[in-house]
């Protein structure tokens, strides 16, 4: 089918994922559209079916059909809302229903849409109808068959991995994300703002979470110093973002202000930010340094910032000590796939 797809007027997205940012985003989905959207993952029986979403206080139907994963599926196109692991584990279970369809991943990240073609069993004379995010499009909350969308990301790029098939993908996930923009995936796989902020705060937190104590991740765990230590590892993927051909990358600043639009943020530095979005404020900081925000955005996200920057020839003191000490702190060697993950990602090739 591939895009042709495109060119239908009743088209049918599958959201695949098990957390509750996947229900969100199918709730999204099938209000933008004004139509059913198949929701596939790991789910009770007796859990409840959305039926509404509210966004700025006004609510609206939708049509949720949910799939356990592993039932089988048809769809026209695909969007995958999951970490990294799990991503890749659902495309491999409904790999024959996801061949030749457009495929979008949020998030994305160094090597992942190359890893999902090969699970597709993509060819050279296969349209590549592969995409992805730079992040979740859309957050939110769900109580029982209430969904309540918090935070919609306007602008949000899409990084193909056929660029000249970009604006094309871009129309056909339009129809239930309304605000994605083209963009490259060099752009996508390094600006996951997850990657850049949660890792930090994290670090100069690390006895909060190591000790189990309370404590809000946006508001009491970020102060101008953790600020500070942010914009340093972001002034260094900026660098790396330059030198792969970016004349003007967006900042970390530049993105949250795109990105929260509706929220009217204001602030130079994106503690001020993070501090003042309301979407931000009641999340718990973790309670383990077990914990995605370094298994997954250090793992797949800043050591393989660091590696690739290493290979284009920019220096990255403060994004080094961070991903040195964090392997020290968690007891992990968290740069052990970096390597291999900038290898496949193809992006060396456009320094």
């Amino acid at each position: 089918m591939g895009l042709s797809a495109v060119e239908c007027t009743q088209m049918r997205l599958a959201v695949l994922g098990h957390s509750t940012q996947a229900i969100v985003a199918a709730a999204w989905a099938s209000m933008a559209a004004n139509g059913a959207v198949t929701l596939v993952g790991d789910f009770a029986s007796n859990e409840p079916l959305p039926t509404t979403a509210v966004y700025h206080q006004n609510v609206t139907p939708c049509r949720i059909d949910r799939v356990q994963a592993g039932d089988p599926i048809d769809a026209d196109a695909f969007i995958v809302v999951a970490p990294r692991d799990e991503a890749l584990a659902l495309t491999r279970q409904y790999s024959a229903a996801m061949r030749n369809r457009p495929c979008a991943y949020a998030p994305g990240g160094f090597g992942l849409l190359q890893a999902v073609s090969e699970l597709l069993d993509i060819r050279d004379d296969d349209p590549i109808s592969l995409c992805q995010l730079p992040g979740f499009p859309v957050t939110g909350s769900v109580e029982g068959t209430r969904v309540t969308v918090r935070a919609v990301k306007r602008q949000f790029p899409v990084g193909p991995l056929d660029e000249r098939l970009g604006e094309a993908i871009c129309s056909v996930f339009r129809r239930w994300f309304p605000d994605l923009v083209q963009s490259t995936l060099s752009v996508t796989t390094l600006s996951n703002t997850n990657n850049l902020l949660h890792p930090p705060i994290l670090m100069l937190n690390a006895v909060r979470s190591e000790t189990g104590q309370p404590y809000h991740f946006y508001r009491d765990g970020v102060s101008p110093a953790v600020s500070r230590v942010i914009h340093a590892v972001d002034d260094e993927r900026t660098a790396v973002l330059k030198r792969l051909g970016q004349d003007t990358p967006a900042s970390l600043v530049q993105w949250f202000t795109l990105f929260y639009e509706d929220f009217s943020l204001t602030g130079e530095t994106i503690g001020e930010l993070v501090t003042a979005l309301p979407t931000f404020a009641a999340v718990p900081g973790p309670t383990t340094l077990d914990h995605r925000f370094v298994t997954e955005d250090v793992t797949y996200g800043l050591a393989p910032i660091e590696a690739l920057a290493h290979r284009v020839g920019v220096e990255t003191p403060v994004l080094t000590s961070l991903v040195t000490t964090l392997s020290v702190v968690c007891g992990a060697d968290l740069r052990a796939h970096a390597k291999d993950l900038v290898d496949v990602s193809g992006l060396t090739d456009l320094g």
